[in-house]
């Protein structure tokens, strides 16, 4: 297997879509910073095969897509014996985690080899011959896991051995040879136990249930020819009976069939019917003629509503009339020239207040400046000096003056408000009048175009009097409605008697119908039925005949199947078969009974010779299961296989070892299968392989990966094409790093694709084709930066 392409999108630490192009590509690297991406290229690809990622254990999914993503996306293209194939799936997040939604495997050209993730893991195991555990054992190699088995103890590292080699095969056979142990000892006990509780036969006693199942089979054969011609009489008595059953119910039928009560009356009742019918809507037309005349001679007269609206035109004038009457504007202009008289008094009043106001304020001031004077001292108006106090008396009450000015404001402004509204009203007044005037105007001008007074009393009279006749004249209507409503309510009645009667006729007729009557000539339902009557006696004479001689022939048959069953009964007697109808049944259940004890005595014989067969063979079974899961004893066969394997393991490892460490090492194991270091530059010094640097580990681990991918690839029958190592590389020193490079440099060079993951730097750069993957904000992303030219 060959990976050519890995295309991811949403998975894990790639957000966006990435395409890595592997096409003829030999030995290449995936460098980058820790925690950039680049061992997540890998888990895509085993992703796409298997469904599932080494590092996240079981079958988690919801852990490759990439964080606040929906679903992730990965495609696998890749080659197997030079023919190209595509495996795609599709995870999504669900209520509870994640899942595969969509799986496939096809080829280059798109032919499609499995849809769903079981089958498309199913076929992929199949077609590279490589299970997932071999997979990540051989193209992704665990140095990891070897590094733990370098220094294992004993127990774990016979564990690990066997997880990684596949020798737990070899304990579940042990385990499945003890289980065969068990269950041959239990049926060997259980058929000792059956034998002993099992109640075999004498041969003499099956030879005699062999006879009477002879006897009895042969009697079938006679039960079966003779029920046969009694089956044919009793089929041929049952069709007289019930022919002889079907007579009675016609005859029944024929006797009960009777004319309805009053036929000859419903013609008289129908004519009388139609005749009051025809009178009543006779009487109807003249009345609705009579109020038609009427309603047009009323609709030619004014409406009501006309004669109203001139009623109440000359009601509006005559109220017009009298509030002209009630409006005096010359009393109203009387009292506005009182109230002007008054304004002009009270304007005086108000000048002489003001005047006694200011002489008073006056006085007041000369009188406050003489008193504060003092003789020598300037004057504060004159600025003079003065030679003698002034002799001023002290006003009159100021205050008093003041009030009597606002008194006479006040009754000034009150008179010049009554000056106001009688002028105001005034104006209302006469715009008032001035309406009145122009409404009544109107009202007389639409008066003469309609009725005069008397004209309208008289239209008003004659409306009232057609009305009281339009109304008697629909009562009568009314009436007469109510009339022809009953007559052709009576009418229906009839007609619907006439139909009762057709209807009872076919009614009649179909309880009959099978016996064919004849159709009636005329329309009218009581010849019909005089008819059907007449036909009734003569059918019914005839039937009677007809039962009478199917009577002598029931008797006959019945008397020849009694003769016959009484026969059959004393053979059946004779075989001690019970005589119960039917026959055939009793003796086919004797026949069964005897058969089936004859079987159970014949299956009693055969199963004691068969149990003791199965003894025999449970007890051959556990001898040798007992002797097998002995065999595969931990410290027997699986210590032998381990050892073997080990060997081979380390001899493999010791080839590439050589080169790795410029022949300064080589392993060896003992019989408990521990490893130790042979120290070539130090005289094959042995050492414990805890003594070991770290990048002496990974080169000791490197080895036996190797070596381990061609042991499982070589067992599995699968071609080992790619290799792909993911860790350790960083513990190297510059010489061991050149010399891992050297050697990967030449299994590229074989043929094998060879992938390296690291961030040392000096090892990408001798790989040919090197992608660098790097982590940014939108997701990590992969850029070629070298490739062979």
């Amino acid at each position: 297997m060959r990976p050519t392409r890995i295309t991811v999108e949403g998975f894990s630490a790639y957000r966006s879509r990435v395409d890595v192009d592997l096409e003829n590509v030999e030995f290449f690297a995936l460098s980058g910073p820790t925690g950039s991406g680049k061992s997540s290229l890998v888990d895509a690809m085993i992703f796409a095969l298997y469904g599932r990622v080494p590092r996240l254990g079981a079958r988690a999914v919801a852990p490759v897509i990439t964080a606040g993503a929906d679903r992730a996306r990965v495609a696998l293209e890749f080659e197997v014996d030079g023919e190209g194939y595509v495996a795609s799936r599709v995870a999504e997040r669900t209520d509870t985690g994640a899942s595969v939604k969509e799986a496939r495997l096809e080829k280059a050209d798109g032919t499609a080899l499995a849809n769903g993730a079981g089958e498309v893991t199913a076929t992929v195991e199949s077609l590279l011959r490589l299970r997932f555990e071999d997979f990540t054992k051989t193209v992704v190699l665990p140095q990891g896991e070897f590094a733990r088995f370098l220094n294992a103890g004993s127990r774990e590292r016979r564990d690990l051995l066997r997880d990684l080699l596949g020798l737990e095969v070899y304990t579940r056979m042990r385990d499945l040879a003890n289980v065969r142990r068990s269950v041959a000892a239990e049926r060997l006990s259980s058929a000792r136990n059956q034998l002993d509780a099992l109640d075999v036969p004498e041969e003499d006693d099956l030879a005699a249930a062999n006879d009477r199942v002879g006897k009895l089979e042969d009697l079938a054969r006679v039960v079966d020819e003779r029920t046969s011609a009694i089956d044919e009489i009793e089929s041929e008595l049952a069709r007289a009976k019930s022919a002889q059953d079907a007579l009675d119910e016609s005859i029944d039928k024929l006797k009960a069939l009777e004319a309805p009560d009053h036929l000859g009356e419903m013609e008289e009742r129908l004519a009388a019917a139609r005749k009051a019918e025809e009178l009543a809507e006779g009487a109807l037309v003249a009345k609705e003629s009579e109020i038609q005349k009427l309603s047009d001679r009323l609709g030619e007269l004014p409406s009501e509503e006309s004669l109203d609206r001139f009623r109440a035109v000359y009601k509006e004038i005559d109220e017009l009339d009298g509030r002209m009457s009630d409006l005096d504007i010359h009393a109203a202009e009387n009292r506005s020239k009182e109230h002007g008289a008054a304004v002009s008094e009270a304007e005086a009043l108000r000048s002489e207040a003001a005047r006694a106001l200011s002489t008073a304020r006056l006085n007041h001031a000369t009188h406050a400046v003489a008193a504060s004077l003092e003789v020598g001292e300037p004057c504060p108006v004159c600025e003079h000096v003065v030679e003698a106090l002034p002799a001023k008396d002290p006003p009159e009450e100021l205050g008093e003056l003041e009030r009597a000015s606002v008194a006479a404001e006040e009754e000034l402004g009150e008179a010049r408000n009554r000056l106001e509204s009688s002028r105001l009203a005034i104006s209302q007044l006469k715009a008032r009048h001035s309406e009145i005037s122009d409404r009544r105007r109107r009202l007389l001008e639409d008066a003469r175009h309609g009725l005069s007074l008397e004209e309208l009393e008289k239209t008003a009279k004659l409306r009232v009097e057609l009305s009281s006749r339009l109304t008697a004249a629909r009562a009568d209507q009314s009436e007469l409605a109510g009339v022809l409503k009953q007559a052709r309510r009576e009418l229906e009645d009839v007609v619907e008697a006439v139909r009762t009667v057709g209807r009872a006729l076919m009614v009649a007729r179909e309880k009959i119908a099978h016996l064919e009557p004849p159709h009636s000539e005329s329309d009218d339902p009581t010849i019909q039925w005089k008819d059907l009557l007449a036909w009734r006696d003569q059918r019914l004479e005839q039937l009677l005949g007809e039962r009478s001689t199917l009577e002598t022939d029931i008797a006959a048959l019945a008397a020849d199947l009694d003769a016959r069953n009484e026969s059959l009964s004393t053979e059946l007697r004779a075989a001690d078969v019970p005589t119960e109808q039917p026959y055939a049944i009793q003796v086919v259940r004797e026949l069964e009974a005897a058969r089936y004890r004859s079987k159970q005595m014949a299956e009693a014989l055969e199963k004691a010779k068969s149990l003791e067969r199965a003894a025999d063979a449970a007890e051959r079974e556990e001898s040798v299961a007992a002797a097998l899961a002995n065999h595969l004893q931990a410290n027997g066969f699986e210590r032998w296989l381990m050892a073997g394997a080990i060997t081979g393991l380390v001899d493999g490892a010791n080839n590439l070892l050589t080169q790795l460490s410029a022949g300064g090492y080589s392993l060896e194991s003992d019989e408990e299968g521990s490893f130790r270091i042979i120290d070539h530059r130090n005289a094959d010094e042995l050492r414990d392989v805890a003594t070991l640097s770290g990048g002496e580990t990974f080169l000791v681990s490197l080895a036996l990966s190797l070596s381990l991918a061609e042991m499982l690839s070589g067992s599995g029958g699968a071609g080992l094409d790619a290799i792909i190592l993911d860790e350790g590389f960083g513990t190297l020193d510059e010489e061991s790093l050149d010399t891992v490079a050297a050697v990967l440099e030449e299994l590229a060079g074989r043929g094998l694709m060879v992938g390296v993951i690291t961030h040392v730097k000096e090892l990408a750069a001798r790989a040919p084709v090197r992608y660098r993957v790097s982590r940014e904000p939108a997701g990590s992303r992969v850029e070629l930066v070298s490739e062979v030219a």
